[in-house]
């Protein structure tokens, strides 16, 4: 995490706020569980027109966490990513901001494509393997 993220929230408007609690609230109701994954980059290099972002699996529950960037200059908003040790599974997912649930499909290289409907927005998602 960025310090002056932190550090300078006397400036946040009491939006922005609400925002950054509800966010904390979701991250801290899964921390216990993102502590037992293993982290990978997924996606692009980072370059502000790409899809870019994290996955943490647990090896042993077969079940992880995607945190997916749609960077601001990006102009598509449907994205495969390629996520490891999915290939050719069946994957319920939660969007843990929103609390909707889908079911997707990884094809034999692992490729899931995912929606951010906006630039500059971003998905924090809980898969287990069906």
């Amino acid at each position: 995490a960025s310090p002056l993220f932190l550090q300078e929230t006397q400036y946040y408007s009491e939006a922005a706020r609400q925002e950054v609690r509800n966010i904390l609230s979701v991250y801290k109701r899964c921390r216990n569980e993102l502590y037992e994954g293993y982290v990978f980059g997924i996606g692009d290099k980072p370059n502000d027109r790409s899809w870019t972002g994290f996955q943490n699996h647990n090896l042993q529950t077969n079940t992880g966490y995607l945190l997916l960037f749609r960077e601001l200059h990006n102009e598509t908003k449907r994205h495969r990513m390629q996520l490891n040790f999915l290939a050719d599974t069946k994957l319920r997912v939660t969007n843990l901001i929103t609390e909707q649930q889908s079911t997707l499909k990884a094809d034999n290289e692992g490729f899931v494509e995912f929606e951010i409907d906006r630039p500059a927005d971003f998905l924090f998602l809980r898969y287990e393997v069906l």
